[in-house]
């Protein structure tokens, strides 16, 4: 009789129902009876994936009860167990346990690891047939007895896998390498691996729990004979060599491969001389994958980017490594710049360090022209003969590329890793990463703290926890801030007074090319400049500050209800901002910067101090803290005024006249500095200030009121203020500012 579909759905449906019976029945007789093995085997491996489910159940119950501890009751009263009576009971359950585990021989459990490592694979992640395809077998569907079941389905596959694999670890082992090989070979075979991703992503958490059975120290392993050790090394050895191998660079395989190098992790932990080829491996990776996406169809390659970067937290982690491993190395590179090892090293290595050709010529604006070498003269006064008879240029180049090639992708990765959030801040030690990142900041050329700073501080500020901000945020920013205050200050002053700035880069530059030094090192200070205030406005900036009021709850001009002003506490919750200025460390040089930027001649660096000046105005508004508000009423309005003074800052004219006016209408009838401010203003009488303030008082409108402040400061200045009177934006590249300011009164 020929068997219909829907006859069969009937068989299938019965058998569901009656299984699980069965497998109870099965269990009580499969001591006695190899062939009850043999048919739940067939089970296991039948097509239909209902039979196959069920029969599942049995082998985790055997396994359960095989590898399970006896439990003993010994009652107080009665006839209780005797001391014989529990021996004799354990030996029997032993001997038990012994016959079960003597029938689950190693074809049998490298038969039914080879089943479960089939059916990994989700029908509904298969798009199309390949060579690694499991042909007939019936795959785990959405549509299968509900989307629910299926985590609980591939659950249990690996509570499957992870008893085989603690008591049979040499078969677990050799089946889920020889199945990952299988699957590298056809990848690096096709021409079209992406057909095939599916299978590999399928195996990456069957070798996750293979590796954490086998290697995770709760199993013999850590005791068991060298023999097995040996074996489980040269498996586990052989399988890394192939990952490594696998030099696709598609955004989708290398996050594949960045999960299984990761599921290696416990693996590297016995096998610590791995981890530098894993490392190198990670950073390949890294690198091949491009850094600014803008196309939304390379997405990809920025998760695949994270990935690396949390393989590489996760398997220092796993192999017991405290830090990243780079960073040793990172903190090594920033020390040859220190005075102490500077003045030892070779000529060679100084000239390394140097700024190369490309790097001087982009800080120059060009191309990539080659710029003559002679002698080169560094910062301790040494010098090095670029043209002595055998010094071997390409030793230099070898030397400067291996150094700045640790530096960027050390950066990049740290960067790339804090994205990834609490796995990063709360498993690594910030007292390396400070000690790494900051130790030698002092003697940090601008370049490379630039660098620092856009690649690791901007992006760690973004993403670091709240409840992290007080271990983290004080230890990295304090010395940071107070080193580029010094700096940026002494070589702004350097810059407008003498006409050039002095910057710690060591350019090697020939003596006699002082024009093209000067540019070099002003086009390094705006850098820098920028990157610092790039820095502040990401602190200042909406996500990082959802607690800030808004001015719009401020109420009409001069009417602030000082009774429902605040404590600075009060906005603790969520504003980094109020963290700076809680913290006095982090908020004197920040609030000092803050200052001095809107005196250099730098609008780009200028808009971006704007945005965090914004918030601290906002702070001063709705607190009661005394010395923010006399810091506001006074030194920044002041500031602004005189920010005002510079061409440079006609592009942001609005910005600063906006500031003005907050200080001006929310501040001055809580502080008189704004007044006394306004009334130092060479071309203005108190009579002249009663109006201006009586004006803003007849409109609510804020347009209205910064313009009114605009005319004001015009006519106070006797029109002086250049960034107002400019006709037209200027792009401003000099370094040429004023010698006389138009205020007759110092800063208050």
């Amino acid at each position: 009789m020929k068997v219909t579909t829907s006859l069969w759905n009937m068989y299938v449906k019965v058998w569901c129902l009656w299984v699980p019976q069965i497998c109870n029945v099965l269990l009580e007789i499969a001591l006695h009876s190899h062939s009850i093995y043999s048919r739940c085997l067939g089970f296991f491996q039948h097509f239909k994936l209902a039979l196959h489910y069920q029969s599942l159940q049995f082998w985790l119950v055997l396994l359960r009860d095989a590898m399970s501890k006896p439990k003993l009751s010994v009652h107080s009263s009665g006839d209780g167990l005797t001391a014989t009576n529990v021996d004799s009971t354990l030996a029997q359950v032993d001997e038990e346990k012994r016959k079960i585990l003597s029938f689950l021989n190693d074809d049998i459990c490298s038969t039914i690891l080879d089943i479960s490592f089939q059916r990994m694979l989700k029908k509904e992640k298969l798009m199309t047939e390949t060579a690694l395809s499991p042909g007939i077998l019936e795959l785990w569907s959405d549509d299968f007895e509900g989307k629910g079941d299926f985590g609980q389905y591939r659950s249990r596959l690996f509570e499957l896998i992870k008893f085989i694999a603690s008591n049979k670890p040499l078969v677990a082992g050799a089946k889920v390498s020889e199945r990952i090989i299988m699957i590298i070979k056809s990848l690096l075979n096709s021409p079209m691996p992406s057909q095939d991703l599916a299978v590999m992503e399928s195996m990456q958490m069957a070798l996750e729990n293979v590796v954490i059975s086998i290697f995770d120290g709760s199993n013999e392993f850590a005791g068991g004979s060298s023999e097995v050790h040996l074996a489980l090394c040269r498996i586990f050895e052989g399988l890394l060599r192939e990952l490594l191998s696998l030099n696709r660079t598609e955004p989708a395989l290398v996050e594949v491969l960045g999960h299984y190098l990761e599921a290696m992790g416990p693996f590297l932990k016995y096998f610590a001389d791995a981890v530098a080829s894993v490392i190198n491996k990670l950073f390949e990776l890294l690198n091949s994958l491009p850094f600014i996406v803008k196309d939304p169809s390379t997405r990809g390659a920025r998760h695949a980017r994270l990935q690396i970067c949390t393989s590489f937290i996760r398997i220092a982690k796993a192999a017991d490594k405290s830090i990243l491993p780079h960073m040793k190395l990172l903190r090594g590179i920033h020390s040859l710049w220190s005075p102490s090892v500077f003045q030892m090293l070779p000529g060679e290595i100084k000239a390394a360090m140097s700024m190369s050709d490309v790097e001087q010529s982009s800080l120059l604006g060009g191309g990539n022209p080659k710029l003559s070498k002679g002698a080169l003269t560094f910062v301790d006064g040494s010098q090095f003969d670029m043209n002595k008879e055998g010094y071997i240029k390409p030793n230099e180049a070898d030397i400067q590329n291996w150094l700045k090639g640790i530096r960027d992708s050390g950066y990049n990765v740290l960067g790339l890793s804090t994205t990834i959030g609490d796995p990063f801040f709360k498993c690594i030690d910030i007292d390396f990463v400070s000690l790494t990142l900051i130790e030698n900041i002092q003697s940090m050329e601008f370049r490379h703290t630039r660098l620092l700073v856009h690649s690791i501080l901007i992006l760690l500020i973004k993403s670091c926890p709240l409840d992290m901000w007080e271990v983290w945020l004080e230890r990295l920013l304090h010395p940071l801030f107070i080193h580029c205050q010094q700096a940026l200050s002494c070589s702004w002053s350097s810059l407008l007074h003498e006409g050039r700035a002095k910057v710690p880069d060591n350019h090697g530059i020939l003596t006699g090319s002082d024009l093209k030094v000067e540019v070099m090192e002003e086009t390094l200070l705006r850098d820098l400049t920028r990157e610092i205030c790039s820095l502040l406005s990401t602190i200042a900036s909406p996500g990082l500050n959802a607690s800030l009021p808004s001015l719009e709850h401020a109420g009409h001009v001069g009417r602030v209800d000082t009774s429902s002003l605040k404590d600075l506490d009060a906005f603790a919750s969520s504003s980094m901002v109020n963290f700076l200025l809680k913290h006095k460390s982090l908020a004197i040089p920040v609030l000092q910067i803050s200052l001095e930027a809107f005196s250099w001649t730098d609008s780009e660096a200028v808009t971006k101090v704007c945005a965090f000046s914004a918030a601290v105005v906002l702070l001063a508004i709705f607190t009661n803290n005394v010395d923010l508000r006399e810091y506001v009423s006074r030194d920044l309005f002041s500031a602004v005024i005189q920010g005002l003074a510079l061409e440079s800052n006609a592009v942001i004219s609005a910005d600063l006249v906006s500031l003005s006016r907050d200080i001006f209408i929310y501040l001055c009838n809580r502080d008189p500095g704004p007044w006394k401010i306004l009334l130092s203003l060479p071309c203005i009488s108190p009579n002249d200030l009663h109006a201006f303030e009586e004006a803003l008082t007849k409109t609510a409108s804020p347009k209205e009121q910064k313009q009114l402040m605009k005319s004001f400061l015009l006519l106070a200045t006797g029109n002086n203020l250049k960034a107002l009177a400019a006709q037209k934006c200027v792009n401003i590249i000099t370094n040429v500012t004023d010698k006389h300011s138009i205020f007759h009164c110092s800063t208050l």
